[in-house]
């Protein structure tokens, strides 16, 4: 094994990029290229069940690339600031934003209802609280901890809401 010094295997620190491995876990990006074995940032090829596809590593835009040998269904995701089609086009912490790859933002500071909030950037597992008059699916959405018929309301205590419950005798 002709690896790095120190690095790499079972018992020592993985490996920089551009040095000797065998195997991804000895890479500290997980990576270790297979015809190369040198720890890289991402794959030079995406696996395929058949060949490789030669367009990929040609240097040019050609095929079903979105950018220059990557993107598209054959090759490795591309790097930010590489055009691409879908988020599948780019590495995994990149998104595909109108057209290029770009660090994802902050799904809770968007200004938009997505992932699994309840209403615009609040509610769901990821995001803050929503205030009162927000949409919500249970009072864990809630600012108040109280959601009422799908949006996030003020507990009425049962004495103050107009309505005979509980033990009140009016």
């Amino acid at each position: 094994f002709r690896g790095q010094v120190d690095c790499g295997g079972n018992a020592c620190p993985t490996c920089e990029n551009g040095k000797t491995c065998r195997r991804d876990s000895d890479c500290f990006s997980g990576l270790c290229d297979d015809d190369d074995d040198v720890c890289v940032d991402q794959p030079t090829r995406r696996p395929t069940a058949g060949p490789t596809r030669e367009s990929c590593d040609n240097d040019e835009r050609d095929g079903e690339e979105t950018d220059r040998d990557c993107g598209g269904p054959d090759c490795s995701p591309c790097a930010e600031g590489k055009r691409c089609r879908a988020d599948s086009d780019c590495r995994d912490a990149l998104g595909c934003v109108d057209g290029t790859c770009e660090e994802r933002g902050d799904p809770c500071d968007d200004d938009e209802r997505n992932g699994d909030e309840t209403d615009v950037d609040c509610g769901g597992e990821l995001c803050d609280k929503c205030a009162e008059g927000k949409r919500c699916n249970r009072g864990d959405d809630c600012e108040t901890n109280y959601c009422d018929k799908g949006y996030c309301a003020r507990r009425q205590e049962p004495c103050d809401n107009d309505q005979r419950d509980g033990s009140e005798t009016d």
